[in-house]
């Protein structure tokens, strides 16, 4: 789901249990690329099938902030890989 905590800062969370917690585990704490791009994949495909603008709202929410924290277009031109949830 998406981080909505307060220290987070956004993006979404690879891992969270019921409570909405991180688990006890490594990659808990990470935010992966692949999440966000299927998210952006999904959600974009939802619009154009339904045009809930709901749908565009949290294309543009996930694609923003994938753009955002995940490119490294000033050095290299690609993603990172995983980023820490801090």
């Amino acid at each position: 789901g998406w981080d909505t905590s307060g220290d987070g800062g956004g993006g979404l969370v690879y891992f969270i249990d019921a409570d909405g917690h991180d688990p006890p585990m490594y990659e808990a704490s990470m935010k992966l690329w692949w999440p966000h791009t299927e998210a952006m994949i999904a959600t974009l495909m939802a619009y154009v099938h339904t045009r809930e603008v709901r749908h565009w709202d949290r294309f543009v929410l996930c694609t923003e902030w994938a753009l955002d924290h995940f490119s490294d277009s000033e050095r290299y031109g690609e993603w990172y890989g995983y980023l820490d949830k801090n």
